[in-house]
């Protein structure tokens, strides 16, 4: 098994070049600001996350109790 922080660090590492280059295309077509930063957020977060997480909904007592 990969530690976390392997991954976190590979993921980033890969994310890079990804968001330089929509940063680039965001700038030149004046993609609104708020939606850049959601989206550059959104693949920032995703890094930490495996990847079975962001298809299946969060469960447990947490989820029940504000049902």
């Amino acid at each position: 098994m990969v530690p976390q922080r392997t991954r976190s660090l590979k993921g980033l590492t890969e994310l890079l070049p990804v968001l330089q280059d929509y940063l680039l295309k965001a700038a030149t077509s004046a993609q609104p600001v708020h939606e850049v930063e959601r989206h550059i957020w959104e693949q920032v977060l995703a890094i930490g996350r495996p990847p079975s997480s962001s298809s299946s909904p969060p469960s447990g007592a947490g989820t029940a109790a504000r049902n």
